[in-house]
């Protein structure tokens, strides 16, 4: 019998949204899609910068929502119960724990 691997997870501190990435608030009734995601460093500073282009649907409005993001900023991760990460030809699906404040895959 095969064994399974370990049962992946995703950390507030460290998670920040791919290119394809789907972000589902339920409360609001918003799936984000990660229109595009990319790293910048400060030619003078040195410092790195990871920004990313949400796309916000809903059946609430007509309209997309736009939201512009960066990892120095994680107000963007509050209601979000659901992240869809691109997995070659699909999708790991990773549901909120509130026990243990992670995201957990399955």
């Amino acid at each position: 019998m095969a064994r399974r691997g370990r049962r992946g997870s995703l950390s507030p501190k460290t998670f920040f949204p791919a290119t394809g990435d789907q972000l589902e608030d339920p409360e609001d009734g918003i799936v984000w899609v990660c229109g595009k995601s990319n790293n910048l460093q400060d030619e003078h500073t040195g410092e790195k910068v990871r920004y990313a282009l949400l796309i916000g649907r809903s059946s609430g409005f007509d309209e997309s929502l736009f939201l512009p993001i960066c990892d120095q900023d994680k107000s963007w991760m509050e209601g979000i119960v659901v992240i869809r990460r691109k997995n070659g030809s699909g999708f790991k699906t990773y549901s909120l724990s509130e026990s243990r404040g992670t995201w957990l895959e399955g």
